[in-house]
């Protein structure tokens, strides 16, 4: 569990990502604190009570869950005794997910690695067995070697991965994009993607069926609703992502999420 030290340095340098000019002055003014103030939370100087959790929180726009965190968090700072920690065991509170930190993407870049394993050579690069050789990589993904080294060096060019000692490693938590309308790229991805969700459904073992999740929901919808409900969609990705990706991943799954028309609109008749 994060800090609130941790915490708010997060925040701040999501922040300063979004906009480079975005200060400890900025984050101060946010806070409703002082700067010197600030500067005493990032470097653990000073820490914060639970109703400054709260209040950081609400002028933050925080998630619940993340609310919930930094106020868990701020209590253990307090008094980090084994027994505070019992009392929060025994007010039964969820296990709280490790906050998922999202680059985003441009287009071009998502371009470069639109193959479907790319991808799953990003993730497959943060599970506890990761071997930083081809030809494992190769037999885990279903693939050629050839194909994979080629995949590995584009992915360290453009910069989605860098070589340490020998070693591949991912060099954001989760990256996104965000088109604003349809691309080529991102309808060729999503295509190989739904290909091998249909292979999988070829497979028909009880074993098979019980490493996956395809299920669907018909039904008649207003349109006026489908912007509200593609946020919603997003919000539900982003908490199955902070669900399953713990510390200790071993394997790599897909989710798809489909919402698409069935009836041909009635001004196209």
């Amino acid at each position: 569990m994060e800090s609130p030290r941790e915490f708010l340095t997060r925040i701040f340098a999501q922040r300063k990502k979004k906009n480079p000019r975005y200060s400890t002055h900025a984050l101060a003014r946010d806070l409703g604190i002082s700067q010197g103030y600030v500067s005493l939370l990032l470097t653990g100087k000073r820490s914060i009570n639970v109703r400054q959790a709260a209040q950081f929180s609400v002028v933050l726009g925080l998630s619940s869950e993340e609310t919930q965190a930094l106020i868990v968090a701020a209590i253990l700072d307090q008094d980090s005794t084994s027994k505070s920690k019992d009392v929060l065991k025994k007010a039964a509170l969820p296990i709280i997910p490790k906050p998922v930190q999202i680059e985003e993407i441009d287009p071009d870049r998502f371009q470069m690695i639109s193959q479907w394993y790319h991808l799953a050579i990003l993730d497959l690069s943060t599970t506890v067995t990761f071997r930083s050789d081809p030809a494992w990589i190769a037999r885990r993904l279903g693939l050629e070697i050839k194909q994979v080294q080629d995949a590995l060096d584009r992915l360290v060019r453009v910069d989605f991965l860098r070589l340490e000692k020998g070693q591949y490693i991912k060099t954001s938590q989760h990256i996104q994009l965000d088109p604003r309308q349809s691309l080529k790229a991102v309808r060729a991805f999503h295509r190989e993607m739904i290909g091998k969700a249909q292979d999988e459904l070829k497979k028909e073992s009880a074993n098979d069926y019980s490493l996956r999740q395809i299920s669907g929901t018909t039904l008649a919808i207003s349109p006026t609703r489908l912007s509200a409900a593609k946020k919603k969609i997003m919000k539900f990705q982003k908490e199955m992502a902070e669900l399953l990706t713990p510390d200790d991943c071993h394997e790599v799954y897909q989710l798809n999420v489909q919402l698409f028309p069935l009836t041909v609109s009635e001004s196209r008749e």
